[in-house]
Parts: structure tokens; sequence; C-alpha cells
């Protein structure tokens, strides 16, 4: 037993620790400004097929983000927290959000997710993840019985910025998103 408590021991700083929200406003930045690219690879259920894209993608805090998919076909998403505004298939999706609550919490839950505003998020959802390092994972749950319609977890990996999501729909449909090249 006492082999065992002490290969235990040995291995304590292998392990990764359990996190918190507040552990991810430490180890996270919110610049005012981010941008970088990105790989998208969407999963339909309904036609059993992933749907592969790439982009750019800019952040401004509290003002907007830019989605710009460069592939397969040039898109354009604009993000403010008044509502969304685009060309071509993002169009379709453009709304204010004054007339609409669920645009307006999508909006509220995408800026919070790009700019680390863990408070936000905490109000949304319950937080399991782990911690190793400066490197950590956070599993999103939704609170919210408006978010639980459409959304069943949300994965997040990341050091000081985000790298890696997952967003996991009730329909059975998935979003994988990595982000890298990333410049405050």
């Amino acid at each position: 037993m006492r082999y065992f408590w002490l290969l235990l021991l040995s291995l304590s700083p292998l392990l990764a620790q359990a996190l918190t929200f507040t552990d991810l406003s430490r180890l996270t930045q919110t610049p005012a400004t981010l941008s970088g690219q990105f790989q998208q690879h969407k999963y339909l259920q309904a036609l059993d097929t992933t749907i592969d894209s790439n982009g750019q993608f800019s952040y401004r805090r509290d003002k907007e983000i830019r989605w710009q998919t460069l592939a397969p076909v040039a898109d354009l998403l604009v993000m403010t927290p008044q509502g969304l505004s685009g060309s071509n298939t993002a169009a379709a999706m453009a709304g204010n959000t004054d007339s609409n609550p669920t645009l307006a919490l999508v909006g509220t839950l995408f800026f919070a997710v790009m700019s680390a505003d863990w408070q936000v998020l905490q109000q949304h959802f319950s937080l399991t993840g782990s911690e190793q390092g400066k490197e950590w994972k956070a599993t999103l749950i939704p609170l919210d019985d408006d978010i639980r319609l459409a959304v069943q977890r949300i994965e997040l990996q990341g050091d000081a910025y985000l790298h890696h999501l997952e967003l996991y729909e009730v329909s059975g449909d998935q979003v994988r998103i990595e982000f890298t090249d990333l410049t405050p």
C-alpha cells in the first residue's frame, strides 16, 4: 500500500487539475483585438457528411467579429452586439438583436467565447474541465432552457488563447474549429 501512495504522489504533478471559471480567467487573455486563421469542420448528421471550410477571423472587443470564409466558398459574416450582417449565405442569417432575442443570446455567447469572457459564460453554462500547466480543456453544459434546445455541450481547449472549439448540437450536428496564427 505504501508503494501505491508513493507512486500516486510521484505522478501527481503530471495529473491535470480540476478547472473553474476563475481558473480560466487567470489562464486566458482578453485582448482588445485578436485575429487569426480558422479551419472549420461541420458534420451534418442528416446527410452523414462533413463540410470543411477555412478562412480568417478578426475580433474587436465589444465591437465586432468578422468571420471570413475563404474556401470552399468565399463568404463574410459580421457580428456586432446589434446583430448579424454578411454576404452570400451569411446574409440569410442576418438580423437585428432588438427584434430577435435568440439572435441576441447567440451573439452574446459567441462574443464571450471569442473574448474569453468567462463571467458571461458562467451565467449560461456549468463547467467541467482540467488544466495542465498553461494548457486547459473545458466542457460547457447549458443551464438555460433556450440554449439546451439547440446545444448539448461546447468543448474548448487553449492556453492564453482559445485554440480549439467543438460544438455538439441537439440535432446531432457537430462543429469543430481550430484557431491558428493568433495575433493580438
